[in-house]
């Protein structure tokens, strides 16, 4: 299992984000609640990190596959809901990050 996330290319900027800017003539902000979510990002993705370490660590031991193959059954399965949820966090930050970073931008 690999436990390192691998390095992501930059991503162009969403089309929707670029037509709302071009439309509209004014940068796009973060709202209250996007800001918040901004925010929060970074404490639930360590969290998510920090529960896919442990089970990596169970899952590096020999002896849990022949003593409890059930529970390793499980671990491998929740280590894969913990990898898409990781994903789906990274890139609602970069998206939010993007987003952040035209509406600083002077047009």
């Amino acid at each position: 299992l690999k436990t390192s996330a691998k390095p992501q290319a930059a991503k162009p900027q969403p089309p929707g984000l670029l037509n709302k800017m071009s439309v509209s003539g004014t940068p796009v902000k973060l709202d209250y609640n996007e800001a918040r979510e901004l925010a929060e990002l970074p404490a639930k993705i360590e969290i998510l990190e920090q529960e896919q370490g442990d089970i990596a660590r169970k899952l590096c031991s020999s002896t849990i596959y022949s003593d409890c193959p059930d529970e390793a059954r499980t671990l491998q399965g929740r280590f894969a809901i913990l990898e898409q949820e990781l994903m789906k966090y990274l890139t609602r930050w970069e998206e939010l990050e993007a987003k952040r970073s035209m509406g600083r931008q002077k047009i």
